[in-house]
């Protein structure tokens, strides 16, 4: 589904969607005495005001505040070095005291939440008191669609522990706020391979019977905001279905231009990413083969009698490889090679094929960096379907069927990795065009 950028921003399209809802009403357009004019006041009545509503909008963009934290710490040994764009959260596992620090960088960032909060308690407390309904319950809307380093995730956890503070008699610090419904459109999250939406939260406490009127009209409300926005609702997420947060609005918009290589290559990892079924030490050693390939390559580049497809060909299993130490939040200095190379645990993703190819395996020629499956093998003449091959120039998908000898299996490894099969089969199956039949001779 793809997710276009509105016209109008979060805040607008909600005070449009608030005057669709049956009896709804703005305070600020009711008749007001004087003193209910100049005092601080919520902004809605719902449900024949049995419910007061306080609408606030995240716009200080808190990320500055990040950098000061960090910079004591970068150029320090325990720094890590990474490729591309890393979490925070990934950073703090190599510093010192990361835990301190996450604190600290969890209340910088949050400052405006807080803010709200302390606001959005106050106001509804003096709209109880402004028309003498003091057992009305309070509502809070929380939207967020500017301030990018609150992801939904943050946001709610950190709302959620500002509304349980209590002061040192043990009360609430914000007791008016019966229930938080959090709106956010920075991140869209993956529910599904196929399937992603703008997440929404709810926090209360759910063993208050204060809340119930508060509750049920938020459960009424939910459904009716997907709808205003021509979106399907989902009231929960069945166990077969993973949550994940993934990028930014802006950033998931760029996937539906032209894809780059680069981008596909990371795009078919994430879809199957082979190399998580391997410990942190078996990732590294693989990374140090393919590093040392890459530099071998790039010498031979300018030599007319080396293959110029090589270099290009080992960059597709080299990106896979950074996408999963970046997952992992592996400091890429831990790559440095030791003095011994070679190590059992690539073993696990290719072995020797023996004297002839077999039939429904795939291979890998390390060479190339082709893939291939075979189709059949009749003792004399082995088909052989390639499947992943990339063009060094243009980096078009090549996928053909050829031939070759049965016994002449010279330069090809069995992929035994289940991982990296399951990968290689998916590509198979993905295939929207006819194979073509031009059956090359294939000498090895």
């Amino acid at each position: 589904m793809e997710f276009s950028s509105p016209a109008k921003s979060l805040e607008d399209r909600f005070l449009d969607f608030i005057r669709t809802i049956e009896g709804a009403e703005f305070v600020d357009e009711l008749e007001l005495s004087a003193a209910q004019k100049e005092a601080q006041k919520a902004d809605f009545f719902f449900s024949d005001r049995t419910v007061i509503c306080e609408l606030k909008s995240l716009k200080t963009n808190t990320e500055p505040k990040i950098e000061p934290l960090l910079e004591p710490y970068r150029g320090t040994e325990t720094w890590p070095v990474f490729y591309g764009n890393w979490n925070v959260s990934k950073i703090l596992k190599h510093l010192p005291d990361s835990e301190k620090i996450n604190r600290k960088l969890i209340n910088a960032v949050s400052s405006s939440a807080h803010g709200a909060i302390r606001s959005a308690n106050q106001q509804i407390r003096s709209t109880k008191k402004l028309f003498s309904i003091p057992d009305a319950g309070g509502l809070l809307v929380l939207l967020n669609d500017s301030v990018q380093v609150l992801g939904p995730d943050l946001l709610l956890k950190r709302v959620g522990e500002i509304l349980r503070k209590r002061k040192p008699n043990g009360d609430l610090q914000f007791p008016e706020i019966d229930v938080t419904w959090i709106l956010t459109e920075t991140h869209l999250v993956k529910l599904h391979k196929n399937l992603v939406g703008l997440p929404a939260g709810i926090i209360a406490d759910w063993n208050s019977a204060e809340i119930i009127p508060v509750a049920d009209l938020v459960e009424t409300l939910q459904p009716l905001w997907a709808e205003f926005n021509g979106l399907p609702f989902v009231r929960s997420i069945p166990d077969e279905l993973k949550t994940e947060i993934l990028v930014s609005r802006k950033e998931f918009g760029k996937q539906f231009g032209p894809e780059k290589r680069s981008d596909r290559w990371r795009r078919i990892y994430r879809e199957a990413p082979y190399l998580s079924e391997f410990t942190k030490e078996e990732i590294l050693w693989i990374g140090r083969y393919l590093l040392m390939a890459i530099q071998i390559a790039g010498s031979t580049q300018k030599d007319p009698l080396q293959p110029r497809d090589r270099f290009p060909q080992l960059i597709s299993p080299w990106t896979h490889f950074l996408e999963e130490i970046n997952r992992r939040g592996i400091d890429m200095r831990e790559l440095d090679p030791p003095k011994e190379w070679k190590h059992p645990c690539v073993g696990r993703i290719y072995r020797e094929c023996g004297e002839t190819v077999q039939k429904g395996r795939f291979y890998s020629h390390p060479r190339t960096a082709f893939n291939y499956y075979c189709q059949t093998n009749d003792s004399k003449v082995a088909v052989l379907e390639m499947i992943e091959a990339y063009d060094s120039d243009s980096g078009v998908l090549i996928q053909a069927v050829g031939t070759m000898p049965s016994a002449n299996s010279e330069g090809l490894l069995e992929v035994v990795s289940k991982g990296e099969i399951h990968r290689l089969d998916e590509i198979r199956k993905r295939r929207n065009e006819p194979m073509e039949e031009s059956q090359p001779e294939i000498h090895e």
